[in-house]
């Protein structure tokens, strides 16, 4: 898992999972969780999964390209990407950043 996770000031930053019998990493952080049950429209949401393909520089740290294709923190290059609330409130979870 790619270090600067650990220096969020909200730990837990991510945690491993079991989704219909298969290991997942998610991100938990309280401002992602919350972008992400608004954007998905589901309360039960405990995360957002973590990329568990390519190498070192991809797997848990990027968003899941299946899920979030197109989004500007998935590991996949893509012509136009998307900057969401959830990225934006990872950045801001992040403790680096203040978003307005």
């Amino acid at each position: 898992m790619p270090g600067l996770f650990s220096y969020f000031p909200d730990q837990p930053a991510y945690k491993q999972i079991t989704w219909n019998g298969i290991q997942k990493l998610v991100m938990v952080t309280p401002k992602v969780v919350e972008a992400a049950r608004k954007h998905f429209g589901c309360d039960s949401l405990v995360g957002v999964e973590l990329e568990d393909q390519g190498g070192q520089g991809s797997v848990g740290a990027h968003w899941e390209s299946r899920i979030m294709l197109g989004e500007y923190m998935v590991s996949s290059d893509i012509q136009e990407m998307a900057i969401s609330d959830i990225t934006l409130s990872l950045f801001e979870d992040s403790g680096w950043y203040k978003v307005n």
